[in-house]
């Protein structure tokens, strides 16, 4: 075999050798680009929905029956035998509910603890409510909530908290002559009076 032959066979296994490992690198190439693509799928398929926008828009609708002020109220205490108030607790939750389907809601708690420190609650929001069936859902807007201690001002607050909807289901019951509006809660059944003019 001459050297020319030698040189020739070797420049041709050489050139197999480039292009199988051309080869090799463009399959791979592709077959990352499948995985890539099949992952996104994939992750497509199990992702969470998107979120979607809390803020209140438009108007709401409730029936005639349903507008007004409701409120309802909590609490306990305790006097000592001086006639001085040892502790005590009280809330008072209001919703009031107008023709264009408006919301306001309120929540002022104050609690008198028996070390004598003199702690307030207070929330504001409003937003739109829509009746459908025996289901009320409110849209409220961004909230205003504080919060204050007489003994520890570490947990005096005041802050915004972002837009919510909330759903009840309810119904109106009157006992006693009072009508009264109760909404399934996550406590139960709070039942709030209407607060007439």
């Amino acid at each position: 075999m001459t050297k020319t032959t030698k040189y020739v066979l070797l420049g041709a296994t050489a050139l197999v050798l480039i292009g199988g490992a051309f080869v090799l690198f463009v399959a791979a190439i592709i077959g990352i680009a499948l995985i890539s693509s099949e992952t996104e799928e994939t992750s497509d398929k199990t992702s969470p929905p998107p979120t979607i926008s809390r803020q209140a828009k438009g108007k709401g609708s409730v029936p005639p029956e349903l507008v007004g002020v409701w409120w309802r109220t909590e609490g306990s205490g305790h006097v000592d035998y001086t006639g001085k108030t040892q502790y005590r607790s009280g809330a008072e939750h209001t919703y009031k509910i107008a023709s264009d389907g408006s919301v306001e809601y309120s929540l002022d708690k104050k609690v008198l603890t028996i070390l004598q420190c003199n702690l307030e609650e207070t929330k504001r929001a409003e937003g739109t409510v829509t009746a459908s069936g025996k289901t009320l859902t409110i849209n409220f807007g961004e909230m205003e909530h504080t919060n204050s201690n007489s003994c520890d001002s570490s947990e005096d607050f005041e802050k915004t908290l972002p837009d919510s909807v909330v759903a009840f289901q309810y119904n109106l019951k009157t006992e006693y002559e009072v009508t009264r509006l109760c909404l399934v809660e996550n406590d139960g059944e709070m039942c709030y009076d209407r607060k007439e003019d």
